[in-house]
């Protein structure tokens, strides 16, 4: 296929790269990165590129051994093969096998958003069950990633109880039903005791800079930390973040407390600066997602929670 300089699809505008995403004239795996790059800065859906993906002609044989290929040779070319598996006419443990390895290697080079959205709708028609335990922590953190939060807060019952407090602090914000632990009320120590042991093959500086952020937000969701908890996190500086613009956050409590929904919004993104949720302060999030909730927009003061968590490893 036809090749383009590779400073194109490096620094392209979006709506450059959403065109020549479907110009099926270029070589492959430029092609299939371009689409990816494109998908990620929303110049295309996740549908636009599952129909991308669907229409790359593998050689039937390469289909069934995808997630081997994908292990040994990550990109977007396995992406695609992936794909024709996860959504092609075979047996369930192999399809969920490769959105398994899908996710899971999105996670490694941050495209799990890409990778749970282009697989979403499939995603959305696995039904929970018992059995699908071992599937369930990452196609529940697929449908928070892709922005669906009911429908991963029904994969709950299937989670194991390893699982269930590996994902506990993510589980805590995105619960509004009280299942997870009851609204404004100091969440039980048994629970956060044994998500600090998920967290224990850590160096002490990540445990406490994921505790800070998990604690702050479980608190922005209505719950409450015990003090034992935060005496530990006392005095500890926060790591690398992006500072908030004062002024930003100073007219976000102005506009919320307004109910000025349009403000409200405008400023809690200007907050959160130009590297989004992942790198703001887990001061500056909460107070995005409470005065979010505040004018009755709760999905989204949880999604930009979602992102800032699974983005920092939670």
């Amino acid at each position: 296929g036809r090749s383009i300089p590779a400073e194109i699809g490096a620094s392209a505008e979006p709506v450059v790269l959403g065109a020549l995403s479907r110009d099926s004239s270029l070589d492959l795996d430029v092609r299939l990165g371009i689409a990816e790059r494109a998908e990620t800065l929303g110049a295309i859906s996740g549908d636009d590129l599952g129909r991308i993906y669907a229409t790359v002609a593998f050689p039937p044989d390469d289909i069934p051994a995808a997630a081997e290929t994908a292990k040994s040779s990550p990109g977007p070319r396995s992406n695609a093969l992936l794909y024709q598996l996860a959504t092609g006419n075979r047996a369930d443990e192999e399809r969920f096998e490769a959105l398994k390895t899908l996710w899971r290697l999105g996670d490694t080079s941050s495209g799990l958003g890409t990778a749970a959205r282009v697989s979403r709708n499939t995603d959305k028609g696995i039904t929970p069950t018992p059995d699908l335990s071992w599937l369930a922590p990452d196609v529940l953190r697929a449908l928070l990633v892709s922005g669906d939060l009911d429908a991963a807060m029904r994969w709950y019952t299937s989670l194991s109880i390893e699982a269930r407090a590996r994902l506990w602090p993510l589980l805590v914000v995105i619960d509004r039903t009280g299942v997870v632990a009851p609204p404004q009320q100091a969440v039980p120590q048994n629970a956060v005791n044994a998500w600090l042991r998920t967290q224990s093959d850590l160096v002490a500086g990540q445990r406490r800079e994921r505790a800070r952020l998990a604690f702050t937000l479980v608190e922005a969701a209505g719950h409450r930390v015990p003090d034992e908890y935060w005496r530990e996190l006392a005095g500890e500086a926060e790591g690398k973040v992006s500072a908030a613009d004062p002024g930003a956050l100073r007219l976000l409590e102005s506009a919320s407390s307004g109910r000025r929904v349009g403000e409200t919004v405008i400023y809690a993104l200007l907050a959160l600066g130009p590297r989004g949720p992942a790198h703001a302060s887990s001061h500056t999030l909460a107070q995005v997602f409470r005065t979010l909730e505040a004018v009755g927009l709760p999905n989204d003061a949880r999604r930009i929670a979602v992102e800032a968590m699974v983005r920092n490893g939670l």
